[in-house]
């Protein structure tokens, strides 16, 4: 297997990427922007069922698989149905070059598997994209890496807490801060931040789920309030746990917690991931309505990867739509990504719900948000996700 000989080793705990694509020029690119960005072993693997066997079966295991749709013999889906069987842990990134609808019934395909999907490229292939995608994984230079191959950055007792990041979104008519998500992250006792995928998935009890959130969400109001005193605004989304939303309890404790201190519960407002939407809805519409009513702000986030639909956005009382990245980016080249975006901007204003666009990284992009009535923008093209000092300072730069 001549092209699964590309590999190398940096570092002492690196991430480990497998790429299964036909297209040898993608494959060399990307091995370059991968090695660059400090990962480890870079293997190609031939387009084939064997060759994805093969690869998966040596040792180190793969932490990252960049996964190209269409390949004539073993394609993509075929590819996450063997993932799916073999119990891959880690992250995938879809390679595609197809219309939206496909791309979302491929998105949709790959969390029926169970499968954690990391992001999605388009060819020719930008290294600003694949980079983005690599700075939501484990840092490879630090060795904090995926669970599947050794454990969260030396183990979970070298964690030391869990600490917002604040994503400031943008409004669009006048390019002011209407707010932040607060992004999740793991304080390291070295002082290392590091994302969450690794620790979350090592909570299997609801219980350490949920005291863990309590723990952040103190964080998060703890902030706020540092914000109201200084005079500045301070509205903050935060993601939420489906299972926690269901179990209720949580929840309850939380505002119990926000009516404690001098936040009003107006500021917040409680995201709900549009892929992790149960089947039963009665829990969560009773959980999502009390929040409502005692005043959160409710939205459902990465609209147009899951099965949501507008009955279930009639469901829950939402306040705020946000549309997924890989719509939003597809926007500026795709007529159908174009239209979907456009009626989520006539349902919103049905339903007297705000949209925000997500993963706003290029003017273009920005561009063609407000062409299509999209209110808020969300992504690196106005900020990267800051320390609380940091999104205090722009807020009073701004205010």
């Amino acid at each position: 297997m001549d092209r699964g000989a590309m590999q190398s080793t940096i570092g002492t705990n690196p991430i480990n990427v497998l790429i299964l694509d036909d297209d040898p020029v993608f494959s060399a690119l990307a091995e370059a922007v991968l090695l660059d960005a400090g990962c480890g072993r870079v293997v190609s693997a031939e387009p084939s069922e064997a060759g994805a066997r093969f690869c998966l079966s040596e040792e180190p295991e793969p932490d990252l698989i960049i996964l190209d749709l269409n390949m004539p013999e073993f394609d993509g889906l075929a590819a996450m149905r063997l993932l799916a069987d073999v119990e891959f842990k880690g992250a995938i990134v879809i390679v595609s070059g197809e219309k939206p609808a496909v791309l979302q019934a491929s998105t949709t395909l790959a969390s029926l598997h169970g499968l954690r999907l990391a992001g999605v490229l388009t060819k020719p292939l930008r290294s600003q994209e694949l980079e983005a995608i690599l700075a939501g994984l484990p840092n490879p230079a630090t060795g904090a890496k995926s669970a599947t191959a050794g454990g969260f950055g030396g183990g979970l007792e070298k964690m030391r807490g869990l600490v917002p990041a604040y994503q400031p979104k943008v409004r669009l008519a006048d390019k002011r801060i209407y707010g932040a998500e607060a992004l999740m992250r793991v304080l390291m006792d070295d002082g290392r931040i590091a994302p969450p995928l690794d620790y979350l998935n090592s909570l299997t009890e609801l219980g350490d789920l949920g005291e863990a959130t309590l723990s952040f969400l103190g964080t998060i109001l703890a902030d706020m309030q540092l914000w109201d005193e200084a005079k500045t605004p301070r509205p903050v989304s935060v993601n939420i746990p489906a299972p926690l939303l269901e179990e209720g309890r949580y929840m309850e404790r939380f505002v119990e917690d926000v009516r404690a201190s001098k936040v009003m519960p107006s500021q917040i407002t409680i995201e709900m991931t549009e892929a992790a939407l149960p089947k039963d809805m009665s829990k969560l519409v009773e959980v999502m309505t009390r929040l409502r009513m005692a005043g959160f702000g409710l939205a459902i986030d990465d609209y147009g990867t899951g099965m949501a639909n507008y009955d279930i956005l009639r469901l829950c009382p939402f306040t705020e739509l946000k549309i997924d990245r890989s719509v939003v980016q597809a926007a500026t080249h795709d007529s159908l990504a174009c239209g979907f975006i456009g009626n989520c901007v006539s349902i919103a204003r049905e339903l007297s719900m705000t949209v925000v666009a997500e993963g706003v990284e290029t003017a273009e992009q920005a561009e063609a948000m407000r062409r299509l009535g999209v209110e808020v923008i969300q992504g690196y093209f106005f900020s990267r996700p800051l320390d609380a000092a940091q999104y205090r300072a722009i807020l009073q730069g701004s205010a």
